[in-house]
C-alpha cells in the first residue's frame, strides 16, 4: 500500500528552472511534458499579473517533487536560475532525497565550474528529449500496486486530481477503480495506457480537514494524488455521482445508472 502523509506538500510534479533567453526552446519541451501527463509549475504560466515573482518561485520549488533546471550558457550567466538551483540543492541535502534534475545545453566543463558541487550528480543533455520525459516517468510513477491511501494536505480547498498508469502487461486494458473519501464512495472503469497517464479530476471542500481517500484497482497501476488542474488533457470530471459509501443500496443504483 502506497501511503502520502497529510503534510505532504506536494502540488506538481516539476518546477522548470531556466533563462528567459531559452524560452523557445523551453516551451517546446515543456509542451511535450504536458502530453506526457507530467504536472509542471513554470513562470509564465504559473505566476499571474501582479502576483509577487518571489513568492511564487520559491513556493512552487517548495511544492514541486523535483526541480528541473536548464542549464545553458544563457542560464549560467543568470542570478535568478542561480538562485533556483541552490535553493533545490539545500532542500536535497536536508530532505535527503533527490530534487535537482539538470539537463545541460552547454559544456560540462561551463556547469562543473559554476557549480562544482554538482560534479557527482548525473545530468542529461538537452536534445535527448525523449530521454527525459522517460526519466522523469520512471521517477514520477513510483510503485504500483492495487490499494493506495492518500492525504490532500489539511489547509488545501480546491481541485485535486487522481492520476493513474497502466503495468505495461495492462496497456489499454480496462481498469476498475473505486474511491472511499470519508463518508463518500465513487467508482469508475477506464481502459488505462501505460505511456499516458489518465487523470480524475474532483474537488476538495474548505473544510479544514485532511481524510484519507483510499484508492483501489482491480488490476495493480501506478497512482499518484495532486492538487489544482493537471495540465494534460486526458482528464475526467469525476465531481458528479459521489454516494454515500455505507448504502449498498445508492451504491448498486449508481453503478447501474450513473457510473461509466
Amino acid at each position: 500500500m502506497s501511503n502520502f502523509s497529510e503534510d505532504s506538500q506536494f502540488t506538481k510534479d516539476v518546477f522548470i528552472s531556466y533563462s528567459n533567453v531559452d524560452s523557445d526552446e523551453v516551451l517546446d519541451f515543456v509542451s511535450l511534458l504536458k502530453n506526457s501527463g507530467i504536472d509542471f509549475f513554470i513562470d509564465k504560466m504559473d505566476i499571474g499579473w501582479g502576483e509577487s515573482i518571489i513568492e511564487k518561485v520559491f513556493s512552487g520549488i517548495e511544492t514541486s517533487r523535483y526541480v528541473v533546471v536548464f542549464i545553458s550558457t544563457n542560464s549560467l550567466k543568470r542570478p535568478w536560475v542561480k538562485k533556483e538551483i541552490l535553493t533545490a540543492f539545500q532542500r536535497e541535502i536536508e530532505s535527503e532525497t533527490i530534487t535537482l534534475l539538470p539537463i545541460l545545453s552547454c559544456t560540462q566543463d561551463e556547469f562543473f565550474g559554476a557549480f562544482p558541487f554538482l560534479k557527482s550528480k548525473k545530468y542529461l543533455k538537452f536534445d535527448d528529449k525523449e530521454q527525459i520525459i522517460h526519466n522523469l516517468i520512471e521517477l514520477l510513477r513510483g510503485t504500483s500496486s492495487t490499494t493506495f491511501t492518500f492525504n490532500h494536505p489539511r489547509s488545501y480547498h480546491g481541485p485535486v486530481w487522481i492520476r493513474l498508469l497502466a503495468e505495461s502487461k495492462n496497456d489499454n486494458v480496462e481498469h476498475n477503480v473505486t474511491i472511499r473519501w470519508g463518508p463518500w464512495y465513487r467508482e469508475y472503469s477506464v481502459k488505462l495506457s501505460d505511456k499516458e497517464p489518465l487523470f480524475l479530476s474532483h474537488s476538495k471542500g474548505d473544510d479544514d480537514e485532511s481524510i484519507p481517500i483510499t484508492i483501489r484497482l482491480d488490476k495493480s497501476a501506478y497512482v499518484m494524488i495532486g492538487q489544482g488542474i493537471p495540465n494534460s488533457l486526458r482528464r475526467i470530471d469525476i465531481n458528479p455521482f459521489w454516494v454515500d459509501a455505507k448504502s449498498r443500496i445508492k451504491r448498486v443504483i449508481a453503478k447501474t445508472l450513473l457510473w461509466p
